[in-house]
């Protein structure tokens, strides 16, 4: 008799309903998500993320008004191949944003098709000039073949600095990791593949010297998939 796989519970920056800065409202139109900036959860969260080497690598900021200054922009603006939410209201004196609830799909790192649209959503922001900051899976979302992002109060655009996009990279290949912190280098080499395609689809390059811009990210992933890495794309 096979044993079940074993998963563990995704790891990731908002690890619990405790870190969640939205609420959902019901309105006779539908549903509307409501975020509120100054709830102590988020703080929190970007406190515990905010300690040194990290804000060398990327400018992650605590403040609620500059995080909700950045989604703003971020949902205001037009990116070929992102969907947003449509901004209901904002009200910047209680730093909270009404936006669209989007009922969509979060994307599963065990799924190829999935996990190519993960490197290519990250490429559409990169090919803009922007970066993500926060890249979680959990801020994507697909309706219909459209690739949503949710969440982008870490997001830069005029993103000049490599070290920026390599961060975002770096992140999210973390990400696809600890989705199964068990997995072996021939699954792993078939996951990195998947979302080296969908990245590179529209003509960026994943390389080592990107990656290791933001090594204190990259080398929490085991050696023997680091070696993976590598080999995929020297």
């Amino acid at each position: 008799m096979h044993q079940a796989k074993r998963k563990f519970p995704f790891m990731s920056f908002s690890a619990s309903s405790f870190l969640d800065q939205t609420s959902i409202k019901i309105t006779d139109g539908g549903k509307i998500a409501v975020k509120k900036y100054t709830k102590p959860s988020g703080i929190i969260k970007w406190l515990i993320l905010n300690f040194p080497p990290i804000p060398l690598y990327y400018p992650l900021t605590l403040d609620p008004f500059e995080r909700m200054k950045r989604e703003v922009t971020f949902f205001s603006t037009s990116i070929d191949g992102i969907s947003v939410p449509k901004i209901y209201k904002v009200d910047w004196d209680n730093a909270l944003l009404e936006r669209e609830y989007v009922d969509g799909k979060i994307l599963s790192l065990e799924s190829e098709e999935e996990i190519i649209l993960y490197g290519r959503g990250l490429s559409y922001i990169h090919g803009y000039g922007a970066c993500l900051g926060d890249t979680k899976p959990q801020n994507y979302l697909t309706e219909d073949d459209d690739i949503y992002i949710i969440d982008a109060e870490q997001s830069l655009f005029n993103c000049s600095k490599k070290r920026y996009m390599g961060w975002d990279l770096a992140l999210s290949i973390l990400f696809i990791f600890w989705a199964d912190p068990f997995v072996g280098p021939q699954e792993f080499s078939a996951k990195f593949s998947s979302f080296k395609r969908g990245y590179e689809d529209k003509g960026l390059k994943i390389t080592w010297d990107l990656l290791t811009e933001a090594h204190p990210v990259i080398f929490l992933i085991p050696p023997q998939l680091l070696l993976v890495i590598k080999n995929s794309i020297d």
